[in-house]
């Protein structure tokens, strides 16, 4: 008998829609699954090494039960 797999639904995070941007009112700004990301990766600048330096730390954070660096703030609106 086939093993039964449980999928729970994720979230899309998107960095590059198709119009870019987005035009206003379009429903993935308000869909409680997606999250849409400003597409600004190159222009990082020395931003991106303090990012490089999140991504490569928080998986050991996580392991070892510690807070994350960088986690979305919905309050705050990022």
């Amino acid at each position: 008998m086939p093993a039964t797999v449980l999928c729970k639904r994720g979230y899309a995070t998107l960095d590059v829609t198709e119009p870019e941007p987005l035009p206003a009112g379009h429903i993935l700004y308000s869909h409680a699954r997606a999250r849409i990301s400003p597409h600004v990766s190159r222009s990082a600048g020395e931003h991106g090494h303090s990012v490089l330096r999140i991504f490569s730390e928080n998986p050991m954070r996580f392991l070892n039960r510690q807070a994350l660096d960088g986690l979305v703030d919905p309050v705050a609106g990022y």
